[in-house]
């Protein structure tokens, strides 16, 4: 195998025995014996392994494992997207009472300070002196008897800063689509709010209602079993879309 400095050497003496050639013809003499030498050294002694070009080939095998890659990558993202489900959209859940004008009623309050249930109240609700221990209820009523899909509650401490070691642990729903009788929700199972005694006043635990209840009037029950103390205090909102 020749190398390229070999080549080189070849290359130059070749050109030189063609001028020697040329200034013979010219003058009318026979070439130099040492030019015939040099071009049968050239002729015997170099053997010329030319190998092919490798670069092209590494950058075609390159070029087909990126067409591959992308290949796959689509063919992933596309079977991504076929598995998950389209996001619906559709109108935003507000708030029951604040938002959308929901009226509140209840099975007994303590006096006339503590009938405001809504999330921004000063107060809240709280139950009757004479009801401590016994089942009672919160009622959210929604305007004009039209129905609404209820999705999820709020749940907040009092307002005042006292008693925040009272929570409300679960609580079960009732719902009417007449505005006069009223149905279990979820065959009476209890749904459980996360609220904990460490939770500062300010802590707003929301929790989701599933499957949502469609209703006009929603009752939220509220036991001494679920709650730290027999007297249910706090503020709350529903969320709900008119359907």
């Amino acid at each position: 195998m020749v190398k390229i400095d070999q080549l080189k050497k070849h290359l130059d003496t070749l050109q030189k025995a063609q001028a020697a050639v040329n200034d013979a013809k010219k003058a009318g003499t026979s070439i130099p014996d040492s030019v015939v030498a040099a071009l049968k050294k050239v002729r015997e002694g170099t053997k010329v392994d030319v190998k092919p070009n490798a670069t092209a080939p590494a950058k075609a095998a390159d070029a087909n494992k990126t067409v591959a890659a992308n290949k796959t990558a689509a063919a992933t993202k596309t079977d991504a997207a076929a598995k998950t489900p389209a996001k619906t959209t559709g109108p935003v859940p507000k708030r029951a009472m604040m938002d959308l004008n929901g009226k509140f009623k209840a099975s007994s309050s303590w006096d006339e300070n503590w009938k405001t249930p809504t999330l921004d109240s000063p107060r809240g609700v709280h139950n009757a002196k004479e009801t401590e221990g016994k089942d009672q209820w919160w009622e959210v009523d929604m305007p004009y008897d039209s129905m609404y899909k209820f999705s999820a509650m709020t749940l907040q401490k009092r307002g005042d800063g006292c008693c925040a070691e009272r929570i409300i642990d679960a609580v079960k729903f009732q719902y009417s689509t007449d505005g006069k009788t009223f149905k279990d929700y979820n065959n009476g199972k209890y749904v459980p709010t996360g609220q904990k005694p460490s939770d500062p006043k300010e802590a707003q635990v929301k929790f989701e209602i599933d499957p949502p209840i469609t209703a006009n009037k929603v009752r939220i029950l509220l036991d001494k079993s679920h709650s730290t103390v027999g007297w249910y205090t706090g503020r709350f909102d529903l969320w709900a879309v008119k359907v």
